[in-house]
């Protein structure tokens, strides 16, 4: 009984590739680079102008005139709510951080232009809560899971661009990646005469190396076509993780701990950007559509696939479209709209038809879907001080026969530049 005990446990708690779970990698859904991006729906690759353009496009850092210093802020209110039959459980979480500072500083070339920059960019924000209570009709007892997620990726990017021609930009960047992730789930189940849980933890921390290219094009004085590639690169997730477990069943009572020692990582594959924007007037209109291969994820040098061969990723094309209003005074007001599809194809739960000590794990494919809308404004306070802020309003659902996930959040972002 202990044996088949802990083999349950090991499956309900570890990774592996080529099985039914297939874990879900962090790091697919980026944030917006700075207050101005997210207020446009998160575009930038041919619109951005200013720090942000190191991450979205480095080739339009070269853009930049004068010296400038920018740093950002981002304040998240997030709600994870979950269905388990008919119980449904919220779990809101509110975090701050700082999302990026940074500096890009041109050089004065003979003809041409010529830019250097280098920053800090929290690429991903792990911060969640996630409590699923209920029971299942027909298999008697309560089960109670919670999911505790901390954490965040993080880049240090270097990066320069050059103007090869009057209407042609060059850039390129290189990232070092940095992060941690710390996780804490309980499993509780509780019937008559059988009482079990599951407790672990994960203190990850990541590191890795990525680079991307870019380019920028005027086709004329008003429109602008920008294109961006991501290299890809490889994040090890490294750390400890203590599991333990508790049984009794009124025959056989005992408990347990272990510790494994994690040193997985993740090939994230290549992906490619195209953005244009044209202004009209006082009116700058832009669109921006990334495609992503997530099919190619590799974790420890394997593709993330079920025994059933079905791929745990599927491809994805991130679009979003924004526009930015200047008035008479100095000021600019945001609108944007993005659509971010979730590549997690899979979720997993334990089905006992009719009866409630033989269980199944039914493997679903799901659509899942990500819908952003964001507004926000600029104020040039003089000409040397800008201060922009936006706010994001999401939502993805997730869905089984009988379970659902609702992940509701709603993301404050302030940026302030300064030229000099």
């Amino acid at each position: 009984m202990k044996t088949l005990f802990w083999l349950v446990f090991l499956a309900l708690t570890a990774m592996p590739v080529s099985a039914d779970f297939v874990p879900e990698i962090p790091g697919t859904d980026p944030l917006p680079s700075d207050a101005r991006s997210a207020g446009m729906g998160g575009v930038g690759i041919a619109s951005s102008e200013e720090l942000a353009a190191l991450a979205t496009n480095p080739a339009a850092i070269a853009l930049v005139k004068r010296g400038e210093l920018s740093a950002s802020v981002l304040y998240q209110r997030r709600d994870v709510e979950s269905g388990y039959f008919s119980a449904h459980v919220s779990a809101p979480l509110s975090s701050g951080e700082l999302s990026s500072v940074g500096l890009i500083y041109p050089v004065q070339v003979y003809r041409g232009a010529l830019a250097f920059g280098v920053g800090f960019t929290r690429s991903a924000l792990f911060d969640r809560d996630l409590v699923r209570r209920g029971s299942q009709p027909g298999a008697g007892g309560e089960e109670n899971e919670i999911l505790e997620e901390r954490g965040s990726l993080d880049t240090w990017t270097f990066g320069t661009a050059v103007q090869i021609s009057p209407s042609t930009f060059l850039g390129a960047n290189l990232s070092l990646i940095t992060g941690d992730i710390f996780r804490h789930s309980v499993f509780d189940y509780q019937a008559t005469g059988v009482n079990y849980s599951f407790v672990g933890d994960e203190d990850l921390d990541l590191a890795g190396f990525r680079g991307s290219l870019g380019a920028l094009f005027f086709p004329s004085t008003t429109v602008r076509v920008g294109f961006r590639i991501d290299l890809p690169y490889t994040v090890s997730f490294d750390g400890n993780s203590p599991l333990s477990a508790s049984f009794d069943d009124g025959l056989e009572a005992y408990s347990d701990t272990v510790t494994y020692t994690i040193e997985d990582k993740v090939k994230y594959p290549p992906t490619a950007g195209f953005g244009v924007a044209a202004r009209l007037s006082r009116v700058l209109v832009a669109a921006d559509a990334e495609f992503a291969p997530y099919s190619l994820l590799e974790f420890n040098n394997e593709r993330l696939r079920t025994q059933a061969r079905t791929e745990g990723y599927r491809d994805i094309v991130r679009v979003g479209v924004g526009a930015e209003i200047t008035l008479a005074i100095p000021l600019r007001l945001r609108a944007g709209y993005r659509f971010s599809p979730d590549p997690f194809r899979l979720m997993v739960a334990e089905v006992h038809n009719n009866e409630p000590r033989v269980g199944v794990m039914e493997v679903a494919s799901v659509e899942t879907e990500r819908h952003v809308l964001s507004a926000g404004l600029g104020w040039l306070v003089d000409m040397a001080l800008n201060v922009d802020v936006a706010v994001e309003y999401g939502i993805s659902e997730r869905s089984l026969t009988f379970v659902t996930q609702r992940d509701e959040w709603t993301r404050f972002t302030m940026t302030t530049s300064y030229r000099f």
